[in-house]
């Protein structure tokens, strides 16, 4: 079977994205597949934003990527955005982190009948 990384890119811990990568990498284990959930909240900040790809916790997430058959992304909107710390975790990745698969477009959001009018 696969092995399926789920990013969750939510800087809060309790967040409906937290929830969907969380669920959705369950389900993938319950069909089998060999899924984990990395929280890129939970990543260092000052080697993350300072892009030191030589600090463990972030050469492990990287590795994490190149490893995975297959990327489930979710990230919250905001301002038709994707979160920063994703941003941020992804620009960390080389290149062609992509080649072996392509992420979907990441995201969760308010309802409409949420939204300010």
């Amino acid at each position: 079977m696969a092995t399926v990384l789920a990013l969750s890119g939510s800087p809060s811990r309790t967040s409906r994205t937290a929830l969907l990568a969380e669920r959705t990498a369950a389900g993938l284990r319950s069909c089998g597949h060999r899924s984990h959930v990395l929280a890129l909240r939970d990543l260092p900040a000052a080697p993350l934003l300072s892009a030191d790809t030589h600090d463990t916790s972030l050469a492990r997430a990287v590795n994490l990527v190149a490893e995975a058959d297959a990327l489930v992304v979710a990230a919250p909107i905001y301002k038709a955005a994707y979160s920063g710390l994703l941003k941020t975790f992804l620009d960390l990745l080389p290149q062609h982190a992509f080649d072996r698969c392509s992420p979907p477009p990441p995201g969760t959001s308010r309802p409409p009948s949420d939204c300010p009018n």
